[in-house]
């Protein structure tokens, strides 16, 4: 809960020093302040200025200064650094980022980046987020080996290309300096996959901790992986407002713009977005074609809107936002999956 407010502080953090502004309510500079970065310092100056907000932009070390500056100030509000435009215009120094970091949050001008102080949650999206990126190492190897392959005029097909029994057989189309780095590539390959099919397991075993994982998985097309996508990164239902705030979130959102009441280009899906919870969604809609070959509600849901005249894109993408949003209302209300309701 926050509690009542009596300075803000912004804070331009970095991993080495930290710039911090420290004004009052009406945005008037109470004192500037640099000081190298570590918690003793960030605790002094939370005691120096008690009921204060501390403002900073998101980090990888965002987490540490939510868990280091929480038990001492009022709030500590993480903001979205692609929204802050002001912050990158005009004159620029740590000093004046600080500076800006108050104003607009006086002004109300920042999003909220949502960072939980329950140990098991962080650590629980630590894990998702491991195994999300040696998923990224393993399609970046993959896709290395097919480039090098085509470097030597041979172009595989499928993904027999990496299999251990059958790579053999293309491998020998190459020359023998080629092979070499080839098996290279193989043996990193090969160790990538070990490590994320023990970092899956991992994390579906935290993810048995929360129940709201398993009741995610009744919904068709989504399993074990996709569930704990989901609970990791979205983490708390009531960060949105509503299933459009939560569409955005997980970039499914359409956006249009206009001026003088015309619109200025096509409608266009949201850039950014939380790109594992976009893919999630799109795997749940293809698992869900084909769990019991079809026969269910969300492929039928897709199937409807086909019918209907949507076009292919449309009629995917209006799918994937309703298997999130199912997912979104199970959690907010408790409820178990029921097809009817589809």
């Amino acid at each position: 809960m926050v509690r009542s407010i009596k300075w803000i502080i912004g804070l331009d953090a970095h991993s080495r020093i930290c710039e911090a502004c420290v004004t009052d309510l009406t945005g008037i500079v109470i004192e500037p302040v640099g000081f190298q970065t570590t918690a003793y310092n960030l605790i002094k100056l939370a005691h120096r200025f008690p009921e204060a907000v501390f403002v900073l932009e998101e980090s990888t070390m965002a987490q540490w200064f939510v868990e280091t500056l929480s038990p001492h100030a009022a709030d500590v509000f993480v903001s979205e650094p692609k929204q802050n435009k002001w912050i990158t215009s005009g004159m620029k120094s740590d000093r004046l980022d600080a500076f800006k970091l108050a104003t607009m949050y006086r002004l109300g001008s920042l999003r909220r980046v949502h960072h939980s102080l329950d140990h098991g949650l962080v650590e629980f999206k630590r894990a998702v987020q491991y195994r999300e990126f040696l998923v990224r190492q393993i399609t970046q190897v993959k896709n290395w080996i097919k480039a090098k392959y085509r470097e030597c005029g041979v172009v595989p097909t499928g993904d027999r290309v990496y299999k251990p029994g059958t790579r053999e057989e293309t491998i020998k189309q190459l020359p023998e300096s080629a092979q070499t780095r080839l098996r290279h590539a193989y043996d990193r390959l090969d160790q990538l996959e070990q490590q994320e099919k023990e970092a899956m397991r991992r994390m579906i075993e935290q993810g048995r901790r929360f129940p709201e994982v398993a009741r995610f998985t009744a919904v068709p097309g989504v399993g074990a992986i996709g569930a704990c996508t989901f609970f990791a990164f979205v983490q708390i239902p009531e960060r949105f407002a509503d299933k459009h705030s939560l569409w955005s979130y997980a970039g499914l959102k359409v956006i249009t713009k206009e001026s003088a009441g015309k619109p200025i280009g096509r409608p266009h899906l949201i850039s950014g977005g939380v790109k594992p919870l976009k893919s999630m969604s799109r795997h749940s809609f293809l698992g869900s074609l084909r769990a019991s070959h079809g026969d269910n509600a969300i492929a039928q849901y897709y199937r409807r809107r086909r019918e209907a005249g949507m076009k292919e894109h449309a009629a995917r993408l209006t799918t994937q936002r309703k298997i999130v949003s199912i997912l979104w209302h199970l959690w907010k209300t408790g409820e178990e999956y029921d097809l009817k309701k589809v």
